[in-house]
């Protein structure tokens, strides 16, 4: 839809984009206020007759809270990424596979995806490393709790090293940190051999 011409259409992703360029700390603050016990989420959910969670307060609503923020926040870039490349490739391939009869499932599957699959490659790469870095949401929203329910590697990792001042343990969790992203990064990597189709 981001990627065809209609009125309003470039209102639409600069209103999609825009989590982008606010500040992480901002945004998951105002997040923070919508995801109260009396907060906008839970207004929205009364007015149809149901009563909405504690969400920052119960640990599947905590961690699902982390993730929406987290989502939301990098979806934009990932628009702006896939945009940029179902905007290269070419029209022609597109008419020629319509002229010869293609249905508009086919010409997605045997043309666009394999054009676009660099950028799926990519795109995956920057969302899985961001995902294991994730901090800023959690120490705002939930300081990792409750339990121990959102407490992810980064923030154990920060919270070992200042606040129990083992700075040894969280030195090799840092470590440990840094293996599991390179591991995963040369495994995508290696992978795009066989998933990542390049225009000759």
């Amino acid at each position: 839809m981001l990627n065809r011409r209609w009125p309003g259409v470039t209102v639409f992703r600069t209103i999609f984009f825009s989590p982008v360029v606010i500040s992480l700390v901002a945004w998951t603050i105002v997040w923070g206020f919508l995801l109260q016990s009396n907060g906008g989420i839970n207004g929205l959910l009364a007015t149809v007759g149901i009563d909405g969670p504690n969400w920052l307060r119960e640990g599947w609503g905590a961690m699902l809270a982390v993730i929406v923020v987290q989502v939301f926040k990098n979806v934009g870039l990932n628009m702006v990424l896939f945009l940029s490349a179902l905007q290269g490739v070419p029209r022609e391939l597109h008419e020629a596979a319509r002229i010869d009869g293609a249905s508009d499932p086919a010409i997605f599957r045997r043309i666009t995806l394999p054009l676009i699959s660099p950028m799926i490659m990519l795109t995956s790469i920057i969302t899985i490393v961001g995902s294991l870095q994730v901090f800023a949401q959690v120490a705002v929203l939930t300081q990792g709790g409750p339990g121990i329910s959102t407490t992810v590697l980064v923030y154990y990792l920060v919270q070992q090293s200042f606040d129990f001042h083992q700075f040894g343990y969280g030195s090799t969790l840092a470590i440990v940190l840094f293996l599991i992203v390179l591991v995963l990064t040369i495994a995508q990597w290696q992978l795009r051999k066989r998933w990542v189709h390049y225009e000759s």
